[in-house]
């Protein structure tokens, strides 16, 4: 049984760290502008993301949400 911690969520990462957080083992890259970055994640990395410093990050449970924000970046 997965817990809570285990699920997967979805993450817009902002700014300079983007490429830096999109490159860890622990995710997976679903789209990618300049500097935007949507990834895939268990709850528990989207949280340890959350807190390292000079990311900018929001967390979405859904997949849907998470991708209708990443679209406000795209010009």
């Amino acid at each position: 049984m997965r817990t809570f911690t285990d699920q997967q969520r979805y993450v817009v990462v902002l700014g300079d760290a983007a490429d830096e957080v999109s490159e860890a083992p622990t995710v997976t890259v679903l789209d990618r502008l300049d500097r935007v970055v949507l990834l895939e994640a268990s709850y528990r990395t989207a949280v340890e993301l959350r807190h390292r410093d000079g990311v900018i990050i929001h967390i979405y449970e859904r997949e849907r949400d998470a991708r209708r924000a990443f679209g406000l970046f795209v010009h």
